[in-house]
């Protein structure tokens, strides 16, 4: 469970850093459009900042990835051995029915043949 809250949290990381970059550059051209070249100036450098961060979270986003998809085999295969077991199980117990089947069978059988005997 550790493993897929780190691989959310890297991931929503990720998109908010994409996001605050979107808002940042969307500020930028605003700044540009009015001319305020030295507040676009700080911005930019502040956008710079969360783009480098972007990269390191992309790496982490895609190993986080990899995680989830390990997470999501194993579980498969769990289940696909759990099923194995339940089928196991199941045929054990359809065995078991049937002999019981027969023995009932097998006894009725003798009860009737004692019945048509003794009448």
């Amino acid at each position: 469970m550790g493993r897929e809250n780190t691989a959310q949290t890297n991931i929503s990381a990720y998109e908010q850093a994409l996001a605050s970059i979107l808002a940042l550059s969307e500020l930028m051209l605003a700044l540009a459009q009015e001319s305020a070249w030295m507040s676009l100036i700080e911005v930019e450098d502040e956008r710079r900042v969360l783009m480098g961060r972007l990269t390191d979270l992309a790496q982490l986003a895609e190993k986080d990835d990899e995680l989830r998809m390990e997470l999501i085999r194993e579980r498969l295969q769990a289940i696909l051995d759990l099923n194995t077991r339940i089928i196991d199980l199941g045929h054990h117990a359809c065995q078991g029915l049937s002999q019981e089947i027969r023995k009932i069978t097998g006894g009725q059988n003798v009860r009737q043949a004692y019945l048509s005997n003794t009448l």
